[in-house]
C-alpha cells in the first residue's frame, strides 16, 4: 500500500466508494469535497495519514450525522447533509463552511441530478463580493460569540476548555474568511500564520494564542503533551462505551491524523499553533476515560489532563475569569479589524 498519493488519485478513491457505499440509495442526492482538497492542486501529495473530508446529501435526514472509516487505506470522514442546506446559492455563499467548497474547480464528487453543479455555477461568479464575505464574516462572528457565552456559563474546567477551543476555533475562522481563504481545522492556527498580512492582524494572532493558552509552549512541551495524549486516546479506545462529545474521533481510523498530523505541524515550527489539535484530542479521551476506565486508570491519564491544563494556564476559576476578559476584548477587536479588511481589501469585490 503507498504511503503517498497524489490529490488527483484521492479524488477518485473518494468517488468509487461513495458510489460502493451511498450512490444506490434512493435518498442520495450527491456528494462533494468539505476539507483541504477542494483547493489543492490535483498533483500535489496527499499523504495518508490524513483524513478525507466529504459530504453526502441526502434527502431523507434532517440532521447531520458523520461516518468515520478506513478505505483503501485512506481515512474517510464523511458529514451526512440533509438536501435542506443545498436549497440555494444564497444561502451557500452566506455559508463559512461551504461557499468556498463551491467556489472550487473540483469540489463536486458526484451530482446525478445536476443541483451542485448549477449551484457552483452562482457561487463561483459570487463568491468575493463584499455582502457574502460579510455575511460569513457575521455568521462565525456570532458563533464565536455563541461559544463566548458558553464560556462565560462553563460549569466546570472540562466545559471551559471545550468552550475556549470552540471560541478561539470561531475567531480564527472570522479572520480567515475576509482574507477569502478557506477554512481548516486541525491547521487552523497555522494556516492563519502565513495569511496575516497588517501589524494589527498579528497583534490579534498573539492574543489568540493567550486565549488558548499557547503563547510560551516550547517545542519541548508540545512534544510531551503529543506523548500524553497519544498514551490516553490509545487507552480511552479500549474502554469508550459512554458518549462524550466529539467522540466521532475516537475511532483507530483517526490515530494517525492524531500522531502524524501534529507532527506536520512540529515540522513547519507550529509547536505552538498545534496546542489546539492536541488539546482537543486530550479532553476527548479523557472524557471517555472519566465516564468509563475503573479508578486507577482515570488518576494516570487524568494527571495528563491537568499536566496540559497547567501548561496552557487553564486549570483554575480565576483562569476562566481571565480567559473571559481576553475573549470580550478579542471579540471587540475582530469586529473591527474585519470591518476594515472588508471595507479595504482589493480583493474583495463590491
Amino acid at each position: 500500500m503507498p504511503t503517498e498519493r497524489t490529490v488527483a488519485q484521492v479524488i477518485n478513491i473518494a468517488r468509487q466508494w461513495i458510489e460502493d457505499k451511498y450512490a444506490d440509495r434512493p435518498d442520495f442526492i450527491g456528494a462533494h469535497l468539505v476539507g483541504s482538497l477542494h483547493h489543492m492542486p490535483f498533483t500535489a501529495p496527499f499523504l495518508s495519514y490524513r483524513d478525507v473530508d466529504l459530504a453526502i446529501i441526502l434527502d431523507s435526514i434532517s440532521d447531520q450525522d458523520i461516518d468515520d472509516t478506513n478505505y483503501d487505506g485512506l481515512i474517510m470522514e464523511a458529514i451526512l447533509a440533509p438536501v435542506q442546506r443545498y436549497e440555494s446559492a444564497e444561502e451557500l455563499l452566506a455559508d463559512s463552511s461551504n461557499a468556498s467548497i463551491f467556489a472550487a474547480d473540483h469540489s463536486v464528487l458526484l451530482d446525478p441530478t445536476g443541483k451542485l453543479s448549477a449551484l457552483t455555477g452562482v457561487i463561483k461568479k459570487e463568491y468575493p463580493r463584499r455582502k457574502w464575505v460579510t455575511a460569513r464574516r457575521d455568521e462565525m462572528l456570532q458563533k464565536a460569540e455563541e461559544a463566548f457565552a458558553a464560556l462565560t456559563k462553563a460549569k466546570d474546567i472540562t466545559q471551559a476548555i471545550f468552550a475556549v477551543g470552540e471560541l478561539n476555533m470561531y475567531l480564527i475562522a472570522t479572520l480567515t474568511v475576509v482574507r477569502l481563504t478557506p477554512l481548516t481545522h486541525r491547521r487552523n492556527m497555522l494556516q492563519l500564520r502565513n495569511i496575516i498580512q497588517t501589524d494589527q492582524e498579528k497583534q490579534i494572532f498573539e492574543k489568540l494564542h493567550q486565549l488558548l493558552g499557547s503563547q510560551h509552549v516550547r517545542p519541548d512541551e508540545a512534544e510531551n503533551l503529543l506523548t500524553r495524549t497519544v498514551e490516553a486516546f490509545d487507552y480511552a479506545l479500549t474502554i469508550h462505551k459512554t458518549p462524550v462529545p466529539y467522540e466521532h474521533k475516537l475511532k483507530p481510523c483517526i490515530r494517525p491524523y492524531l500522531v502524524e498530523g501534529t507532527r506536520e505541524m512540529f515540522n513547519e515550527d507550529g509547536h505552538r499553533e498545534s496546542i489546539f489539535w492536541i488539546t482537543l484530542f486530550m479532553m476527548i479521551s479523557c472524557a471517555a476515560i472519566q465516564a468509563d476506565a475503573p479508578a486507577e486508570e482515570q488518576v494516570k491519564h487524568l494527571s495528563h489532563a491537568r499536566e496540559l491544563l497547567q501548561t496552557i494556564g487553564l486549570a483554575s476559576p480565576e483562569d476562566i475569569q481571565e480567559r473571559i476578559r481576553l475573549a470580550q476584548t478579542l471579540l471587540d477587536e475582530m469586529k473591527g479589524l474585519t470591518d476594515h479588511i472588508i471595507a479595504a481589501s482589493p480583493d474583495i469585490l463590491s
